[in-house]
């Protein structure tokens, strides 16, 4: 069953995910013999702030709202939400 990760800053549409998810499906059954309902696809979203192109991170990129107020309760729900929605 091959598993595909991919990791990106967050602040894509779910039409974006939905296409990424699709496009990365189709490659993987194309190239590996396998069926589209045996490959898995996980997206791993990173928040912007906490991104910085190999630059230092000072305090202020820690001073961050709990996960809550961003609607995100428990981040592995929130993936398993996000992916069901794309299928």
């Amino acid at each position: 069953m091959p598993e595909v990760v991919v990791y990106l800053l967050e602040g894509r549409s779910l039409e974006q995910k939905r296409g990424l998810v699709k496009d990365i499906t189709q490659a993987v059954v194309k190239n590996a013999g396998t069926t589209a309902d045996q490959v898995t696809v996980s997206l791993v979203e990173t928040p912007r702030p906490l991104q910085r192109n190999g630059r230092p991170l000072d305090e202020s990129h820690w001073r961050h709202e709990p996960r809550a107020a961003h609607g995100v309760n428990n981040p592995v729900s929130a993936l398993h939400n996000m992916l069901a929605a794309v299928q």
